[in-house]
């Protein structure tokens, strides 16, 4: 039988048909216009959701964040510009002659806009970026202070910018010896401070300026780096005095911190008077040659052969390669 000849058939296999293009069609429809754009809806919202939660996280220092600005406040030189020129100048000015600098130049540039970090936070709506790029958090001015004086008063300087409160950073400072002598220097330090009217306390730039003494702890480190004129060398005839250690000699008197770091031993001999050490003060540059039972400080030298030597520290016996210092020593046989 054909299904030409069975109109019920025909009937009910249209039926079917229609039903199942409106399926089709209803699926399509909750796909395309439903299911689709919810799927993509709600992977939106999960995105900014995590990065309002992230943001969330960052915020939640943010009363600690202003407790240590309003601290931050009277650090600050002025609230304008202008009067934070004038006051820069004048502290890095009296910073230098306090220090005892002469020929003293100060300078510094016009402020610098910092941008906040978080734009360059990853995740962050546009939207939220978008206030944060039109002013930026705060501004920095850079500047630099230049003068001539003995090692002892650059380093002072030096010293003293990095203890004043409105200094927010020392960037860097050059040192360059003046005269064959090498007694003075020209000193050039850089500092910045920030520019924050919006942070500024209240008398910001009314009140005198003054030039906060360094502490004592900076002050003594300073005085130690100048004690050590690294750029000047030696006298000849100290330079070349090589001193002969031989055994009975006595032993250097015992101090409280040896200065094992300043003795480096620079070679290995072994002649008609049997074994021999070289050692080099890298402090004072003096020379000394050490031969068996003889001392330098208080290492007793036993035996030396192959860049290597062999030496006694209180009892005990200790190795040590060429090229190395006493504090580099190591127990024998380790």
């Amino acid at each position: 039988m054909k299904l030409a000849d069975n109109p019920a058939l025909r009937g009910k296999l249209k039926v079917g048909a229609i039903i199942a293009a409106m399926v089709i069609g209803a699926w399509y429809g909750y796909t395309t216009v439903y299911a689709t754009p919810r799927a993509r809806l709600q992977e939106s919202m999960n995105t900014e959701l995590a990065a309002a939660q992230s943001l969330q996280e960052t915020l939640k220092g943010e009363k600690e964040i202003k407790a240590r600005i309003k601290a931050m406040g009277p650090t600050f030189l002025a609230d304008k510009f202008d009067v934070l020129s004038a006051r820069f100048r004048d502290g890095l000015t009296r910073l230098a002659s306090t220090a005892g600098l002469s020929e003293v130049v100060v300078e510094h540039g016009q402020p610098q806009g910092v941008s906040s970090p978080l734009l360059k936070a990853k995740g962050m709506p546009t939207t939220l970026k978008r206030p944060l790029t039109k002013t930026p958090d705060f501004e920095v001015v850079h500047g630099s202070l230049q003068g001539s004086g003995t090692l002892e008063q650059a380093y002072a300087a030096l010293a003293a910018a990095q203890c004043q409160p409105w200094i927010h950073r020392v960037e860097g400072f050059d040192l360059e010896p003046v005269g064959k002598e090498r007694e003075r220097f020209k000193v050039r330090i850089n500092v910045a401070t920030v520019l924050a009217p919006a942070w500024a306390a209240p008398a910001a730039g009314s009140a005198e300026l003054a030039v906060t003494p360094t502490n004592p702890e900076t002050l003594q480190l300073a005085a130690a780096l100048s004690r050590r004129n690294v750029f000047r060398k030696p006298p000849p005839e100290q330079a070349a005095a090589v001193q002969v250690a031989r055994s009975g000699d006595p032993a250097a008197p015992a101090v409280a911190f040896v200065p094992y770091e300043d003795w480096r031993l620079t070679g290995v001999a072994r002649g008609k008077d049997g074994p021999e050490a070289m050692f080099l003060n890298t402090r004072t540059n003096a020379k000394v040659s050490v031969l068996k039972g003889g001392h330098v400080l208080d290492a007793t030298l036993i035996d030396a052969a192959d860049e290597r030597v062999l030496i006694d520290i209180n009892g005990a016996r200790f190795e040590l390669t060429s090229g190395q210092t006493l504090a580099s020593r190591k127990p024998s046989g380790t």
